[in-house]
């Protein structure tokens, strides 16, 4: 056998190398587990503190900029800067007495605040400098330059840095403002230069620079460095182009670890200074804030290489403990195999190695003892191949077995040749007297136990004391111990062995006779019988007990069937608690949005009231800024007050107060005048908002009010969620019907959202992100309202191509229900949509709703309802071909559905399909009992669905011809 490449010969050498070896794995891994953490733990600290000094340095530059603001905004509002001024104007020249003004307010702001330069007052006639505290510059042309022509646009304020060279000697930055002196444009623009040297080296003295390598680096939009770490008073012109100083020229705020434009990696937390188009970074070289995490690695290698000679030296002491104990093993194993099996190890300690050594010397015995009964099976199967004729066998079986067993008496019986007797064939120790035959069939006293159980039986007497009498082959006496031995051959029990004993069998004795009775059975030529019907024995009694256990699994389940539908009453009883909850609180709910609108109104009319006084008082002396914020009130306060009252309309319908009041009105007005509210809003989009009525569209009796409501909030929706194209509304008259149609070439609606856009706050888009916004209550007041009048909303939509809202509205509000029904037998509605059958699914569960809608949308066309109630208002409106009917539903459930559909001459004969769970006759039977055409059981067979539908439908269509 070859050896292994890294061989060891000796035990402690090998507990040295590998005790090492883990250590030093051990600490490496953690190691480098802990300098990865501090890595990552400076990494994090050296962020925060950067983005930290950052956002400090950059506020410091915004806050020094509306320092300047204001300074320059005070100056501008000092009466005597205001007077002076207006003369300068006037007379396109500097007098003594204007030059003494201004001086004054100008020269004293540069002497306490040295980073200004200069101010200086341009006419905004020619753009020439009238005033300076630079005698030299006045008189000087400043018609082309930024800072005198942006402001000259309507700037309110405007910075501009370094200026062209030859406006300056330095470099600089201009803050220019507008002077209006009553006039409608400025009448001049003050200009205040700061010298940007001085102004960075004041801003950055303390902070330019931080530990050996961290600054603070101001770059221009032309990548030029503004201030320089390590001249606090000078600024050099810098090129610094890496990725921190391009993204934030870019306009973004950040940090990042990359290679700066020196090419050495580097930290740097940047951002933008929109006001003067600079970028701002803190920055520091890599190598400096991963210090601390190098020299924490430094100390962890050495604090290893000192573990790991301590390992070493407990190594060394652990091998030498642990050889001892094994090379005294190893010397007893060499004595057992060399012959030798008396010899032992020491019982030594209690620790694992004095176990191993006790449990080697206990193997020892086992094999010792192992030895002699292998050698004691031995010699009975030598005498039983020895013996040839049955007494000698039976002579020698009986003495051998009483001298391995101990017995004190023995004797051997034979099965007579007409197999009904066994009979005395020889014997020692056993009493003439008690020498009787026994009877095969019987299965009489100690021979019938082992006639039938067919196997060596063993019969203990557990008492003395007890008169327990057994009639035996030594007669009625009290034995401690019987043992019978049955001799097979050809599936028959040919022999019988009989032992007793004073004192009990031993377990090796037993043991003995287990061992050696299957080649005893070998000498009668039988053995392979006697093994199989003890395999027939083992496999019936494994049926048995599987039996048994499928037996027990059928009891469980059946306790777990009753305990599951014990929890399902109980839950049902807890829903219909639930239930009774929900309804009370839409109550109150109802309740509260009415009561609380109505008290909000009150004060927000308030408001609004008294913001329409502020503005429209025209002696107020209130600013241009602060009518803003009042027309900000004003607004923001109508689109509550809209709110409010769109809450009070749906709590008022829902309560049933609302009060109708029908009347002729003119349609084509309603809509001019709500087209004409939405023409700007569709203006400022870029939109086309078009009308198209008929000249002979007829007044209509109805509530003009919820009319004005429905048709202005589903305009409204359409202008709002159109961003390209435009809206079209038209009408058209159907017999006693006036169809109101808005299209639109908007967002649109996705299928899966159509049937709930009705549904009180449900707006597709409910995030807090979206982009329009609204609280999703303009088309359920729409909706409900409808109802009232007896008009209907219908609308069909894709998602990215726009949406078609059709209003239906009778032209006499009481009779509307009816002649709609009329209408669309006369427009052929009830025959489908495009010459497809159309079938209502009235279902409250989803998951079937999408099963049907997918497996039906090809071949018919689909309506759908959630409810009784509603299932039954959109069957006697759209008086369908076909209804699947799901009988649990909430609200009315279906049998009362069916029965409201079949008592109406309009809809009893369309045909109605049960769709239900439950399996039961009694409930098919029940179903059909009620009314209902068909039955089909959940889940759905598909083709027997479509075949049950299309049979309906085809039965209905023979029987009404003008359907």
């Amino acid at each position: 056998m070859k050896r292994p490449k890294f061989y060891f010969s000796s035990i402690r050498v090998r507990l040295l190398v590998w005790c090492c070896l883990l250590v030093l794995a051990s600490l490496s891994l953690f190691a480098m587990g802990v300098y990865l953490h501090r890595v990552s733990s400076v990494r994090e600290r050296a962020f925060e503190r950067f983005t930290l000094m950052r956002d400090i340095n950059a506020a410091e530059i915004n806050a020094w900029i509306d320092r300047i603001h204001e300074d320059m905004e005070l100056a501008a509002d000092d009466a005597d800067f205001i007077r002076a001024c207006r003369s300068l104007f006037a007379n396109r020249v500097s007098g003594p007495a204007e030059l003494a003004v201004l001086d004054s307010l100008f020269k004293s702001r540069i002497r306490h605040f040295d980073a200004y330069a200069e101010f200086f007052i341009i006419g905004a006639s020619g753009g020439t400098i009238l005033y300076s505290t630079d005698r030299d510059r006045i008189g000087y042309n400043c018609y082309g330059y930024a800072y005198f022509t942006e402001a000259m646009k309507g700037r309110e304020f405007y910075i501009r840095d370094f200026p062209s060279p030859k406006e300056f000697d330095r470099p600089s930055v201009t803050f220019s403002m507008p002077l209006h002196m009553g006039q409608p444009g400025p009448s001049g623009v003050l200009v205040g230069r700061i010298d940007l040297r001085r102004a960075l080296a004041k801003l950055f003295s303390a902070k330019a620079r931080f530990g050996k390598t961290g600054r603070t680096l101001i770059v221009d939009r032309d990548h030029v460095s503004l201030n320089d770490p390590g001249e606090h008073d000078a600024v050099k012109v810098n090129k610094v182009i890496d990725e921190a100083s391009v993204q934030a020229l870019r306009g973004g705020t950040g940090i990042v670890e990359y290679e700066d434009y020196r090419g050495i990696g580097s930290i740097a937390a940047y951002t933008y200074i929109p006001r003067l188009s600079w970028g701002f970074m803190v920055k520091q070289d890599s190598l400096e804030v991963f210090e601390p995490a190098r020299e924490m690695l430094g100390s962890m290698i050495l604090l290893i290489l000192l573990l790991l000679g301590i390992a070493s030296a407990v190594a060394i002491l652990v091998a030498r403990n642990l050889t001892g104990p094994v090379l005294s093993l190893i010397s007893v194993a060499s004595k057992i195999q060399s012959g030798d099996l008396n010899a032992r190890n020491p019982s030594g300690g209690n620790d694992e190695l004095g176990y191993l050594a006790r449990s080697f010397n206990s193997m020892a015995d086992t094999i010792v003892n192992e030895l002699n009964f292998q050698k004691t099976c031995s010699d009975l199967i030598e005498i039983m191949v020895a013996t040839i004729d049955l007494d000698s066998f039976s002579s020698n079986i009986i003495m051998k077995f009483m001298e391995i067993t101990g017995s004190c008496i023995g004797a051997f019986y034979v099965l007579t040749p007409d197999g009904r007797d066994f009979t005395h064939l020889t014997s020692i120790g056993l009493d003439s007297e008690a020498i009787v035959n026994f009877h095969a069939e019987t299965l009489e006293g100690e021979f019938g136990r082992a006639l039938a159980m067919r196997r060596i039986t063993r019969t203990e007497i557990v008492s003395e004391t007890r008169q327990f009498r057994l009639r035996t082959v030594i007669g009625d006496v009290m034995p401690k111990e019987l043992v019978t031995i049955p001799v097979i051959a050809h599936n028959t029990c040919v022999a019988i062995i009989s032992l007793a004993s004073l004192r009990g069998y031993t377990e090796p004795a037993l043991r003995i006779l287990q061992q050696i009775w299957p080649v005893m059975n070998t000498a009668f030529s039988n053995i392979l019988a006697i093994e199989e019907r003890k395999k027939l024995s083992t496999e019936l009694e494994m049926k048995n007990r599987l039996l048994e256990t499928k037996q027990d699994a059928l009891q469980r389940q059946a306790y777990e069937l009753q305990r599951q539908t014990e929890m399902v009453r109980r839950q049902n009883y807890t829903l219909q608690e639930q239930r009774k909850i929900v309804e009370e609180s839409s109550r109150l709910k109802t309740e509260f949005l009415s009561n609380m609108s109505h008290e909000l109104r009150t004060p927000l009319n308030s408001i609004l009231s008294l913001s329409r006084v502020l503005l429209l008082n025209k002696s107020s002396n209130l600013t241009e800024e602060q009518k803003g914020y009042i027309e900000i009130i004003e607004r923001n306060g109508d689109h509550l007050l809209a709110l409010i009252n769109d809450i009070l309309d749906l709590s008022k319908i829902e309560s049933g107060r609302i009060d109708l009041k029908p009347r002729m009105i003119s349609l084509r007005s309603v809509l001019g005048v709500i087209v004409e509210n939405f023409e700007q809003l569709a203006e400022d989009k870029g939109i086309l908002l078009r009308l198209q009525i008929p000249e002979d569209l007829p007044d209509v009796e109805t509530d003009e009010a919820r009319l004005y409501q429905i048709l202005q909030n589903i305009i409204g929706n359409a202008v709002k969620f159109t961003e390209q194209g435009g809206v079209v509304i038209s009408a058209v008259r159907e017999g006693a019907l006036i169809a109101v149609n808005v299209v639109d070439t908007g967002i649109g609606i996705a299928e899966e959202d159509l049937p709930r856009i009705f549904e009180e706050f449900r707006q597709i888009d409910g995030t807090l992100t979206r982009k329009y916004e609204g609280t999703g209550l303009g088309l359920a007041i729409a909706y409900k309202s409808a109802h009232l009048i007896n008009a209907t909303i219908e609308v069909s939509s894709s998602l990215g191509s726009g949406s078609t809202f059709t209003v239906r509205i009778p032209v006499n509000m009481n009779t509307g229900r009816g002649t709609q029904k009329q209408v669309q037998a006369e427009t052929g509605q009830q025959s489908g949509v495009n010459g497809r059958k159309r079938v209502l699914i009235v279902e409250d569960d989803m998951d079937t709703v999408i099963t049907l809608r997918a497996l039906l949308q090809e071949d018919y066309s689909l309506m759908e309802a959630y409810d009784g109630i509603d299932g039954l208002e959109k069957a006697m409106e759209a008086i369908p071909d076909c209804i699947l009917l799901d009988i649990a539903l909430p609200r009315m459930n279906g049998y009362n559905v069916i029965e409201r559909l079949k008592g109406d001459p309009i809809t009893s004969e369309i045909p109605v399909i049960a769709m239900t769970a439950f399996y039961l006759d009694s409930d098919r039977e029940r179903i059909l009992m009620a009314g209902c055409d068909d039955y089909l059981m959940k889940p759905f067979d598909i083709e027997g669905l479509k075949k049950t539908i299309e049979y309906w439908t085809v039965m209905r269509n023979e029987k009404n011809p003008g359907n």
